[in-house]
């Protein structure tokens, strides 16, 4: 590869993917006058995506922006790393256009509307630079969120269900948190109900580790040695997340605040009933149970006595009876627009009344 061009230096790169569901004909007639000639790209698969960031890397861009959701930024996040560590170019700073379904990390950062942000990129609006940790799990790759058990569930459920309405009239509502609903309502839900054991789960540290105990209504840490075993028994869901947010501002690692160097786990022994009942304090990140474990840590081993549904980022990854997580050494630089933003990940909005309306009435049944 060529030497870096230091004129792109102050230019920023905004790569689309072609197949996320708000990347429509309308969008890019609006982005294309707004973007300067040359910055803008479309990706439409691994290949072409590969293409265009060693272009964007080999020009030498201060800033990328992806266009898309989690699962989209995070392959934009993984590729530069690999592409840039082979070549040995330097990394731009990373941005998020919002068009995706879930859209934790772009909540995060600030990202509204696609093309009133990209106007307000193009014309130097304020912005600041942010570390934002990561998850590192397998083959080196980093997400801000993963897991395995109920979540994962889920995920591959709303994907069944996205596909088989992807070429109806009902598509632009299963791309929302609507489609999550009803995979949940309809597949999710009704199979863990009528599952007779729940898989039994064992978690390990190799390092120091802190437990999250609620007294007298503080959240308080207790340390942990490294090598203990930090939770044996049954358990439906074992996540980690390195912000505090899944998707649609759902506050599942309340307890991720400024430090990038430690991920939560968040392993739930509660009966699916008490979780449903919940839903919205789970949601809003104030639900405390006994049965629900949060640890901060560096690293955690998950070992299963059966195979488990395996997800990362928002994205299915098969099956898994052992997985590793860790807190990545190298957290992203990534680019915050300087709005009315949330503190340290947090999300601050509520559910949504579509959200809530239906697991209120799920529950009342």
């Amino acid at each position: 590869m060529q030497a870096q061009d230091s004129h792109y230096k102050q230019r920023t790169a905004f790569v689309l993917n072609a197949n996320a569901k708000n990347v429509t004909d309308r969008l890019v007639k609006r982005l294309m006058p707004i973007i300067p000639a040359g910055d803008l790209y479309f990706s439409r698969g691994l290949s072409q995506a590969t293409e265009q960031f060693s272009w964007i890397l080999n020009k030498g861009y201060g800033q990328v922006f992806s266009g898309g959701g989690d699962g989209t930024v995070m392959a934009t996040i993984n590729m530069l790393n690999s592409i840039a560590a082979k070549y040995q170019l330097q990394l731009p700073k990373i941005g998020i256009l919002k068009l995706g379904t879930g859209n934790a990390l772009a909540s995060v950062l600030g990202a509204q509307k696609a093309a009133r942000d990209a106007r307000y990129i193009v014309n130097g609006g304020r912005i600041s630079e942010t570390k934002i940790g990561m998850v590192e799990c397998e083959n080196g790759a980093v997400a801000p969120f993963a897991g395995v058990g109920l979540d994962a569930v889920l995920v591959n459920d709303y994907i069944a269900l996205k596909q088989k309405f992807e070429h109806t009239q009902f598509k632009p509502f299963m791309c929302s948190v609507l489609g999550y609903i009803g995979a949940a309502v309809t597949k999710s839900i009704p199979q863990q109900l009528m599952r007779s054991a729940r898989p039994r789960i064992k978690v390990t540290s190799t390092q120091p580790a802190y437990k999250i105990v609620s007294h007298n209504g503080s959240d308080l840490k207790i340390t942990i040695p490294a090598g203990s075993v930090l939770f044996e028994g049954p358990a439906s869901i074992m996540s980690v997340g390195s912000i505090r947010v899944f998707g649609f501002n759902f506050a599942m690692f309340p307890f991720m605040g400024s430090d990038p160097t430690l991920i939560q786990l968040r392993v739930s022994s509660c009966p699916l009933s008490t979780l449903l009942a919940n839903i919205h304090l789970i949601w809003r990140g104030s639900f405390r149970h006994p049965d629900l474990h949060d640890f901060l840590l560096r690293d955690a081993i998950i070992e299963s006595d059966s195979p488990m549904p395996y997800q990362v980022g928002g994205d299915a990854c098969g099956y898994r009876s052992r997985v590793i997580f860790k807190a990545s050494s190298r957290p992203i630089e990534m680019v915050q627009l300087q709005r009315s933003l949330p503190k340290n990940g947090e999300a601050h909005a509520a559910p949504s009344r579509d959200f809530a309306q239906v697991f209120h009435a799920f529950n009342r049944t």
